[in-house]
């Protein structure tokens, strides 16, 4: 569990999903719309937001669900209207 700035993050992102809103630890205080890509040399994954932000997952620091931190509007403008709320 996280707190930070009166915001939450609880648990991590389930590995089964290539895409969707997460939030990368130690980097911001906003959630992105987050696609995962290819495997890092690490064992972990790359990932990159519809508005540009780039990073990697691994076991030892995972994507964390959004909770009720606030969304980068940039990528929320990105995505069409029907995965804004997804």
């Amino acid at each position: 569990m996280a707190v930070r700035g009166g915001y939450l993050a609880i648990g991590v992102w389930p590995v089964v999903r290539e895409q969707g809103w997460g939030i990368l630890p130690f980097r911001g205080d906003k959630v992105h719309y987050f696609h995962r890509g290819a495997l890092t040399a690490e064992g972990g994954r790359f990932v990159y937001s519809s508005c540009g932000v780039r990073g990697a997952e691994t076991t030892q620091v995972p994507l964390l669900v959004p909770g009720n931190f606030p969304r980068c509007q940039n990528c929320t403008r990105a995505l069409p209207a029907w995965k804004r709320y997804a």
